[in-house]
């Protein structure tokens, strides 16, 4: 696997992971909405396999991050929400926030 490759999927499946967990959370309708967005459902709102992404901006974010922190798994919502359509990520990530 070639380095730019790796780093590429380096977290790719926390990603993954954490971007189903938040958009599960979401009431019904907007959940439906957002997977059909996301490929993950077709215009039935059936499952469908469909490839992800180079998930690019999660992964920078992740990165950086990392390479300043130390660990990057409390960045994950974060970039979580760079890989999503925009409404959707601010919403994400500012309810992450309140949180704490």
């Amino acid at each position: 696997m070639s380095s730019t490759n790796h780093i590429l999927t380096k977290y790719a499946a926390d990603v993954e992971e954490t971007i189903r967990r938040l958009v599960n959370e979401a009431p019904p309708v907007i959940r439906d909405i957002i997977s059909y967005h996301l490929g993950w459902v077709d215009q039935n709102f059936q499952p469908v396999d469909s490839q992800r992404g180079k998930m690019l901006r999660p992964t920078i974010s992740l990165l950086v991050f990392e390479a300043i922190i130390g660990r990057y798994k409390e960045a994950l919502p974060v970039a979580a929400a760079t890989n999503t359509p925009a409404s959707t990520a601010r919403r994400m990530a500012s309810a992450r926030v309140r949180e704490g």
